[in-house]
């Protein structure tokens, strides 16, 4: 089962507090020849990435929406992905950060399936400074 993920940005918001909060919005396209719930199967799901500096920012909040976004085609489910954080940042540049995202899916229930890296380059951009 092949997946990747469609977004290429990281947006970076300035909180009131001072401290940066990170999100990232966008599609887990997952070639499958079965529809099925994917949040019935998908487990144990984590991301982070890492800036040019050598600082890892973990998203705290991983959403998935549960059934495809767009009607199944025999091929490819589309769905929802979502990840945030505020982190203990009060700067950070534009650049690009290596992201890495972590999942498991489980068909079986076994507690020892294989984790599964998505990774991909993106583009972190600085937004309401």
């Amino acid at each position: 089962m092949k997946i990747e993920l469609s977004s290429r940005v990281i947006k970076a918001f300035r909180k009131k507090s001072g401290f940066i909060s990170f999100h990232l919005t966008g599609h887990l396209f997952i070639g499958t020849n079965a529809s099925f719930s994917i949040t019935a199967y998908l487990k144990n799901i984590s991301s982070f990435f890492i800036l040019p500096n050598g600082i890892r920012v973990e998203f705290d909040s991983v959403g998935i929406s549960e059934w495809s976004d767009i009607p199944f085609d025999g091929k490819m489910m589309v769905h929802g992905i979502y990840l945030s954080s505020i982190s203990n940042l009060t700067a950070v540049k534009a650049c690009i950060a290596d992201l890495t995202i972590k999942h498991c899916f489980s068909f079986t229930g076994h507690p020892l399936e294989n984790e599964t890296e998505i990774y991909n380059r993106k583009v972190l951009i600085r937004k309401y400074f």
